[in-house]
């Protein structure tokens, strides 16, 4: 999810971080920053599945 106010890419899934972020640093040629990584709740899963913003 690309949110365009604020500039920020919000990604969903079992991924690297920073392969993710030097990916996207490539492909826009600006600087990219990890904010905040969060693990999946295994009790809730449900909660990350549809998320809407």
């Amino acid at each position: 999810m690309i949110d365009n106010g604020t500039n920020r890419v919000i990604i969903f899934g079992k991924i690297i971080p920073q392969d993710v972020a030097i990916k996207i640093r490539k492909k826009t040629n600006r600087r990219v920053e990890i904010l905040e990584i969060q693990q999946l709740n295994p009790i809730n899963p449900q909660r990350y599945q549809d998320h809407q913003g």
